[in-house]
């Protein structure tokens, strides 16, 4: 049986995604934060009436979907969920599983790596601060060729605004010549862990050690919290410092970009 979660279903929904939170670190931290009845995020599920096994669950966010698929049953029924969705975010298994069922033009593969390394409190080589020009940071970080594909500057900044109002997006920054050069953010968070996300440098002020200096400081502030830090990555270049870091790959994790015939 497929449809919108309820408030009946949340504590099941949420008991399945603890599993293996690594799996679905958004669906599970914007679930717990939201709740189901959200109108900008939008939960969905899979789960047999007779035994109440949760297949899949699906979070919609503007044109962008989070799946975890659990168990290979009702995955035709993810495809009308996805109306005007251009890009879906899942981990190897589901991806796996559902890309028999998409129209794809492209699939982007990274990981999901977690901290595993103790940062000592100290002061870092850099002046970091948390930010609230959330302008300017979306128009950084669109600056990027993925998120520039799917996001608009306008649209993302409304989305950090957002999150942030609800407290649950922390962007610090590192600006230099009157501007912000760079950013990382936390886009997710519970009680017991917190997603980095948003890392980018100009390109004139990169090699110069600010993406570490950020990085290292926005782990520091996790773990001073009590909670473990997970973020995703793409690009061998960049995963050497995350590695370096004492970041561990988890889990294989991909992008799914979707054709236009998926909407037509």
């Amino acid at each position: 049986m497929i449809g919108r979660i309820g408030n009946e279903d949340v504590e099941a929904v949420l008991e399945k995604l603890n599993i293996s939170p690594c799996r679905n670190l958004y669906i599970l931290a914007d679930l717990i934060k939201y709740g189901p009845d959200s109108g900008t995020y939008r939960f969905f599920f899979s789960h047999s009436e007779t035994t109440g096994a949760i297949n899949w669950v699906m979070m919609r966010y503007l044109d962008t979907a989070q799946l975890v698929v659990f168990e290979n049953a009702e995955i035709a029924g993810i495809t009308d969920l996805l109306g005007d969705a251009s890009v879906v975010f899942c981990d190897d298994r589901s991806c796996e599983i559902v890309s028999e069922c998409l129209s794809i033009a492209s699939i982007e593969t990274g990981w999901v790596a977690r901290l595993d390394k103790d940062f000592p409190v100290e002061p870092g080589n850099h002046c970091i601060s948390l930010s609230e020009d959330f302008d300017e940071i979306a128009k950084l970080i669109c600056t990027d060729d993925v998120m520039g594909r799917i996001n608009t500057c306008d649209a993302l900044s409304s989305s950090i605004k957002h999150r942030y109002m609800l407290s649950f997006v922390r962007s610090y920054v590192i600006e230099a010549d009157g501007r912000i050069v760079c950013h990382a953010a936390s886009y997710a968070e519970t009680h017991g862990y917190a997603v980095i996300s948003g890392v980018i440098t100009m390109p004139q002020y990169r090699k110069k050690g600010y993406a570490t200096s950020v990085v290292r400081n926005i782990c520091r502030v996790f773990q001073s919290e009590g909670k473990d830090v997970y973020l995703f990555w793409y690009k061998d270049e960049v995963s050497r410092m995350y590695h370096k870091e004492g970041f561990k790959d988890v889990l294989k994790w991909h992008k799914i970009f979707l054709s236009a015939s998926l909407h037509s």
